[in-house]
Order: C-alpha cells, then structure tokens, then sequence
C-alpha cells in the first residue's frame, strides 16, 4: 500500500503515517500484513482504494470498481465511497451502486452524453434509460404486495 506514496517520494515516516491513517480510515487494519495473494477480490480491491486514497488525491476515477465483488465486498465499497471527500468519477453499469454513492449521473450512449442531472430523475426515466441501451433500476420500480 505504501508504492504510491514511496513513489511520490514523501518520507518513509509519512509513508508509514499515511498508510496506517488510510488503513483505519477504510477499516481493514487487519489486512495490512496479509500477503497479497491471500487477499480475496472484495478485499484486494478495498486495499487498492486504500492506497489510492493515502496519497491524498483530489480525484479519484473508478471504472467499474464492483465488479466481481461479492454483496459483502460490493456493500463495503458502497460505504467506503459514500461519504468521499475527494470528487469520485465512477463509470459503472451496476445502477443500483450510481444510486447509492453518486449525487449526478451523466448518461453515455456510444460516446454522446443524451442526459446529465439528478440520478434518481434520470435512471427513473424508464423511456430514456431503455432507448439507450439500460433499464431502470430495480429500487426505482414500485412493488406492490398482492393482497390476498
């Protein structure tokens, strides 16, 4: 976790300071002296945000960033992006994840933006989200319970 920083060339006191703040921040202390290769996916992708986030940025792109993770794994990620403090760029087909972490949503079909605003008012579109290639998500179709 500490590459990053180590090759910003900061200090190896702040490297260390750095990656134990990112460590407790995200919650996966536990990990730091796990090898690699004993990480799960879930967790391997929760430590590469993690040393990401220990060198400071003022932006952080995501591409796809739940994909292959388990619901826990997926969970955990959602809470880690939720409250960023950085500006997050996320480009994700996993709808339900934009809805949850994402305060706008730029909708993208082959390489023309067709619509940009409040999530919720843009992936509720049913119309708009099929005429591009997407559906509304799940959590904005109302259920109703059968009455018996």
């Amino acid at each position: 976790m500490a590459f990053g920083l180590q090759n910003m060339g900061l200090p190896r006191e702040e490297v260390e300071t750095r990656v134990e703040a990112a460590l407790l921040t995200v919650g996966v202390s536990r990990l730091a002296d796990k090898p690699v290769h004993h990480l799960s996916e879930g967790e391997k992708c929760i430590v590469s945000i993690t040393s990401v986030l220990a060198m400071h940025p003022e932006l952080v792109m995501y591409d796809e960033p739940s994909a292959n993770l388990d619901i826990r794994s997926r969970r955990r990620l959602i809470r880690l992006l939720q409250p960023s403090t950085e500006t997050i760029l996320v480009a994700s087909h996993d709808l339900e994840l934009i809805l949850e972490v994402c305060e706008r949503v730029i909708l993208i079909d082959e390489g023309r933006i067709v619509a940009d605003g409040d999530p919720r008012e843009i992936m509720g579109n049913e119309q708009l989200m099929e005429a591009h290639g997407q559906e509304k998500p799940h959590s904005l179709v109302p259920h109703q319970i059968p009455h018996h």
